[in-house]
This record gives C-alpha cells, structure tokens and sequence, in this order.
C-alpha cells in the first residue's frame, strides 16, 4: 500500500468528500421523487433504507477522515452527526410502520436539513482542509 492511500491528502479528502456527497444528495433527491410521484411505497422503503445506510457510511466516512486530519472541531461536527442519524432513523421507522406514509414535504425538510449540514458545517471542514493544503 502506498503512502498516499495510507494517509491521504488534503486535497484528496476533501474530493473523497465531495463525490460522497453528490452521492448523498443524489439518494435524497430520489427519495424526495418517489414520494412526489406516488412510487409504491415498498420502493420508497427501499430508497429510504439506502439514503440511511449511505448518510451513515459517508458520516463514519468524513469522522475517519476528521480525525486522521486533527480536525480541531471534531466533536461538535460528529454531534451534528448523531443528532442528524438518530432523526433518520427515527423518520424511516416511523415510515416502516405508517406504511409508507412519508410526505414531499418531510422528504424536503430532509434533503434541506443534509444540505444546510453540507452548507455549513462541511463548508468548515473544507475550509481547514484547505488551509492545511497551503499551509
């Protein structure tokens, strides 16, 4: 293994966690679709489950990486984490046994809450990434 795939870059993180963003807002935004377009609600189970588990692996994905970098505002960036996982879990239970009664509504309020953390604290973390690249 080389080096730079034991420790990587910067730069390389910070592009780690960009495309698994795009693949996080691309999982909401199918789910936010089904529920507009009245998708049977065993394919919306499905594309909530797959949201949940990637918005996990990318969370556990981004705090590996927070902490190979010594990310100083690591703990409140993971608390954001938690806070944001436990509410998914608790929407797609409640989605499990309503059966399938998720709104646009709420599916939006997701995606926007997953993209105000992304706006916001993400942006954070891009930022200290960069300023390790030039430092």
């Amino acid at each position: 293994m080389t080096d730079a795939a034991r420790n990587p870059s910067a730069a390389e993180s910070q592009q780690t966690l960009d495309n698994e963003h795009l693949v996080q807002l691309g999982l909401a935004d199918a789910v936010v679709e089904a529920v507009r377009h009245a998708e049977p609600a065993a394919s919306v189970t499905q594309l909530m489950h797959q949201f949940v588990d990637y918005t996990e692996l990318h969370f556990m994905s981004e705090q590996l990486l927070m902490r190979r970098h010594a990310y100083p505002a690591y703990a409140e960036h993971a608390a954001d984490h938690a806070a944001m996982i436990e509410q998914l879990h608790r929407l797609r239970d409640e989605f499990d046994h309503a059966d399938g009664a998720l709104t646009a509504e709420r599916a939006l309020q997701l995606k926007g809450q997953l993209m105000g953390h992304i706006r916001n604290r993400d942006a954070a973390l891009h930022a200290f990434f960069n300023d390790l690249q030039h430092a």
